[in-house]
């Protein structure tokens, strides 16, 4: 019932606002329309989205080649330790 008068209200604002040659409020024109605001607002939440997506994957290589460099790092260490115990092993 409530969506039903929102609705009819929102209709009837609209039709009022063309009767009278006004612009329709910006969300709705935003939204509805395919004025050139209404392009420009999408475009730009589109555009905002892919510089998102881009800047996401980027810190996720980041990431991905510090956790390489840890990985490495760690396999240096084991190495050298395997060489030093194999060493002290040798020289008992």
């Amino acid at each position: 019932m409530v969506l039903l008068r929102r609705f009819r209200n929102r209709t009837l604002q609209e039709e009022t606002c063309r009767a009278r040659g006004m612009r329709l409020p910006y969300e709705w024109s935003a939204y509805y329309s395919t004025s050139r605001a209404g392009c420009a607002f999408f475009s730009t939440r589109i555009g905002a989205l892919e510089e998102d997506k881009a800047r996401s994957s980027r810190e996720y290589e980041d990431r991905i080649g510090e956790i390489e460099g840890e990985m490495d790092e760690s396999s240096a260490q084991l190495a050298l330790a395997r060489l030093d115990v194999s060493q002290r092993t040798a020289a008992l």
